[in-house]
């Protein structure tokens, strides 16, 4: 762990793809999916 709160060796947090959630019945609010492109515009951004 570091302080950013991940996981160096497992990887995590990571991403999840469409796929995975459909799989689960998992949909996400229009929120998080703001927030999860806005993480993802930071992490190519760095």
């Amino acid at each position: 762990m570091n302080q950013r709160a991940e996981d160096l060796l497992m990887g995590a947090p990571s991403t999840v793809e469409d796929k995975q959630l459909k799989e689960l019945n998992i949909q996400l609010s229009a929120k998080a999916k703001q927030a999860l492109a806005d993480a993802q515009n930071e992490d190519q951004a760095a």
